[in-house]
């Protein structure tokens, strides 16, 4: 199946990877962080930008001329 998706050389690189052999289960984990969670945090002014385009409370386009 591997070689209807991909090239002979990544199918290759693909089966080269090892399996681990520890019973332990799976889990997401965000390699960016300390703590290995993913956050999102935006700063304040970057919500006030998306909270005045949403209720139209910003001039764009045409209510600029």
């Amino acid at each position: 199946m591997l070689t209807s998706l991909f090239s002979t050389s990544k199918v290759a690189c693909i089966l080269a990877i090892s399996l681990s052999m520890e019973e332990e289960e799976d889990k997401l984990i965000w390699a960016y962080s300390k703590d290995g969670q993913y956050s999102l945090e935006v700063p304040p002014k970057i919500k006030n930008f998306i909270w005045r385009v949403c209720w139209q409370a910003i001039g764009v386009g045409k209510e600029l001329k």
